[in-house]
This record gives structure tokens, sequence and C-alpha cells, in this order.
């Protein structure tokens, strides 16, 4: 793993560490999948042929797939119920290309980690971005009240949730489109735009 991939999980563990008070259940995997080039001009084809990920009839050779999920922790007063806490979980599950040589071929793999790397921190990108929505949940909802009870309050929480994920979601897009899916990104110095600004 080179400098550009530990900068970008470092910037993820920092983070994390940041939300910890939120009660953050953080579970992150990888899925791999196999090219085997045999110069460095076949590498796009091969993660064009054996990649299984398919976007709006486009091939794209490294997806992040996040599930959050959460739940308020509310306490009911005298005049309203108030949210004190959220318990939340998200999963990332980063599918990415692995090289995969019969005879070794320094030039090859010297390719393909680069753009291997340049790839991985995209995606780690996406995750970063998820983290903040998550971020975003616990600082917009604890705190929030509502005089006619927990059940309204639950309700108004979840729609504030869900405005945040629809920007989180449009955070998505714009960082696809900045980058060009990674293509045009440099793997240390993309900004990451904050789902909550």
């Amino acid at each position: 793993m080179v400098l550009a991939s530990r900068v970008a999980l470092l910037s993820i563990l920092a983070c994390i560490s940041s939300i910890a008070n939120a009660e953050l259940k953080l579970n992150v995997d990888y899925k791999f999948y196999s090219i085997s080039p045999h110069h460095e001009s076949e590498i796009i084809q091969e993660l064009n042929s054996k990649s299984p990920i398919r976007k709006e009839g486009r091939v794209a050779h490294g997806i992040t797939r996040v599930n959050l999920q959460w739940r308020p922790v509310m306490l009911p007063r005298s005049q309203a119920c108030e949210l004190t806490g959220i318990e939340a979980q998200l999963s990332l599950l980063y599918t990415l290309p692995q090289l995969e040589l019969s005879t070794p071929n320094s030039e090859l793999k010297t390719a393909f980690d680069t753009s291997y790397e340049v790839l991985h921190t995209h995606e780690l990108g996406h995750g970063e971005l998820a983290i903040q929505a998550a971020k975003a949940i616990e600082s917009q909802l604890v705190g929030m009240t509502h005089s006619e009870g927990c059940a309204a309050l639950e309700q108004q929480a979840i729609a504030t949730a869900k405005q945040i994920y629809a920007h989180y979601k449009k955070m998505e897009l714009e960082y696809d489109k900045l980058t060009d899916h990674g293509r045009q990104q440099s793997a240390v110095d993309t900004p990451i735009p904050a789902p909550n600004s």
C-alpha cells in the first residue's frame, strides 16, 4: 500500500474517532475480483471484462456499498420528549480489483498498483462521505425535542435524517462528477465535500 492510501485511511480513522461519542459502530470489509493481464496495455481490458460492477449500462472498476442504520434514543420528559442519543451502525463494503499473475512481472505490477491506488483512494472518499453523513445525522438530531411526545419526535427525526441522507447522496454524485469517478483524481489532494455544508 502506498502513501496515498495510507493518508486517505488515516483521514477516515480520524473522522471515525471524532464521532466515537455518537456510538457509531463501523464495519469495513473488502471484496476483490481478479484480473490477469499479460501486458500493461491489457489492464483496462481486463478490468472491463472481469469487473462484476455494472452501473447504468457502464462498467465500473470499483464501488463502495454503504449500509447506514440508526436508532434514536429518546427520553420522555414532563413537557416534551427529547432525543438524547443515536445508536448507529455503518457498514462499508469496498469492491476492488486484485492482480493475479502466473509469473512475476514487476513492470505490470507497478502499472497496476498505480491505477489501483487512485481507485482505492477514490472509493475511500465515498466511505468518508458516508461517515460524514452518519456524523451529520448525530449532530443534527441529538437534542431535538417534541412537545407531542416520543412518537411525534421519532417521525420528525426520521424526516430530518432522510433529508441529511438525500444531501449525502447528492454530495456523492458531485464527488463522482468532480473526480470523473476517480479518473481525474489526485490520490492525495482531491477535496471531499461535506454533506452538511
